[in-house]
């Protein structure tokens, strides 16, 4: 299956005002090297005069499964909540843009990371079953990551000789 984003059935709480001016172009800017961040590490990722798109603490893999990032673009100097679009990534994907071919899958999994998020930011929607300002909110859906990089994936060939 190809790498798509895809609703992974939970909602979140989100900002409860419409304005949208900026929030896409603010999606643009970020790359799949950029939203992983430095060494992995959360925090702002990208920043424009309205908006910023952060990775917040990484999710927990569990077992021998990587963990997930959860990338959120969020209104500047709003309250709580200030997210308007959320989508988790996989870390596998981020440790995938890299060895041969690399360019072809960090194009790809940009692509996907944007329209995810976009995908998010377009389900927002005003409710009466959320929030905490006289019993109204608004919600959002959370979109993932799924499928496989359509650019052949890395091979890693040991230059280990074999022990005799």
């Amino acid at each position: 299956m190809a790498l798509a984003a895809k609703e992974n059935g939970h909602q979140g709480e989100a900002w409860t005002e419409p304005f949208r001016e900026g929030a896409t172009e603010t999606i643009a800017l970020l790359t799949a090297r950029g939203a992983y961040g430095h060494f992995g590490k959360g925090g702002e990722l990208v920043s424009t005069a309205h908006w910023r798109v952060d990775r917040q603490k990484n999710i927990a893999g569990s077992g021998d499964a990587p963990g997930k990032s959860n990338l959120q673009l969020q209104k500047n100097k709003a309250g709580r909540p200030s997210t308007m679009a959320c989508l988790i990534v996989p870390d596998v994907y981020f440790f995938g843009i890299d060895g041969p071919a690399a360019d072809n899958r960090d194009a790809e999994l940009t692509r996907i990371i944007r329209h995810g998020l976009n995908l998010s930011l377009a389900s927002w929607k005003m409710t009466t079953e959320v929030g905490t300002q006289r019993n109204r909110g608004a919600v959002i859906k959370i979109f993932e990551v799924t499928g496989d990089f359509s650019s052949p994936k890395p091979t890693f060939v040991s230059r280990q000789k074999p022990v005799k």
